[in-house]
């Protein structure tokens, strides 16, 4: 299960490798969380951020209460609403 952080935003936004580590679990129906600046990964990887998506968490820091919220998905391990969502 990926949990990607990123503290700067123009480092990561020219790779294509950072995108594709966030489209595979996507696909596969993987919780994700993503933290502060890699919020804008999801929009090059064209990931939509929809509040259906319980296996997708986002915030702008991290602290335990964000860290309890993603305990959930990762319980769940798979989240095949996304594949509902995305059709």
């Amino acid at each position: 299960m990926p949990m990607l952080i990123v503290r700067q935003r123009k480092p990561l936004k020219a790779l294509s490798l950072p995108t594709q580590f966030i489209q595979d679990p996507f696909r596969h129906l993987k919780p994700i969380l993503v933290i502060g600046a890699g919020q804008h990964l999801l929009e090059k990887a064209a990931i939509p951020m929809l509040e259906e998506d319980t296996g997708l968490i986002t915030a702008p820091s991290c602290s335990p209460s964000v860290l309890a919220e993603f305990i959930q998905p990762i319980a769940v391990h798979r989240h095949p609403t996304r594949e509902q969502l995305s059709t």
